[in-house]
């Protein structure tokens, strides 16, 4: 007999494996797809959830400049950035007593809490850090937690401020000013009074 011949119980053998390799490739491929249609669904589910936070918190955060909202509807956890950029972005253009208005709306949606409980546990510290390829994030969450409570987010972005090279001095200078001269210039005292000299 030819040693190069296959025989039909080896060719039997191999064809079995054959279909075996092609099942188990097809269902990845079918498990492959389920996982992104999963996948696009929350997608869209967490857009749509953005969508009509933005809808509903845009309006009433204009509302409160002239008159504060009876009644404020309550934030999705994974929305807290987004309000603190809808919130900032209107801080950003009025100044004066609504500033304060404004303030006061952030306190009663809970912000204020949030931001201080994410100042005391570090979260936000490690957020800053982990947004090193997005400045603007980073800098947005600062802006934030220096308006809604100064006294206690100055000593935590001091340190930060030396590692993030990408935020423009321009903005930390305003950041700073925003939070107060004697706020900033003791908390940047205290900084300094650790370093040592050689």
């Amino acid at each position: 007999m030819d040693a190069g011949w296959i025989g039909p119980s080896a060719f039997g053998s191999m064809a079995h494996g054959g279909w075996i390799v092609t099942i188990t490739i097809q269902l990845f491929i079918l498990l492959l797809f389920v996982w992104i249609l999963v996948l696009r669904a929350l997608r869209r589910m967490t857009e749509r959830r953005r969508r009509n936070m933005v809808d509903i918190w845009r309006p009433l955060l204009a509302e409160s400049l002239v008159e504060a909202p009876a009644t404020l509807p309550s934030i999705h956890p994974c929305d807290h950035v987004l309000f603190l950029y809808l919130w900032n972005s209107l801080q950003d253009s009025i100044k004066g007593e609504a500033s304060g208005q404004l303030n006061d709306v952030a306190r009663r949606a809970a912000m204020d809490t949030v931001a201080l409980r994410l100042l005391h546990t570090g979260r936000i510290r490690l957020q800053l850090l982990a947004h090193a390829y997005n400045a603007f994030l980073a800098i947005e969450a600062a802006r934030a937690m220096v308006r809604i409570c100064p006294k206690a987010a100055i000593p935590l972005l001091i340190p930060l401020i030396s590692t993030r090279s990408d935020w423009s001095p321009l903005k930390v200078t305003a950041l700073l000013n925003e939070a107060g001269a004697d706020l900033a210039a003791t908390a940047l005292a205290r900084r300094f009074a650790t370093f040592s000299i050689p």
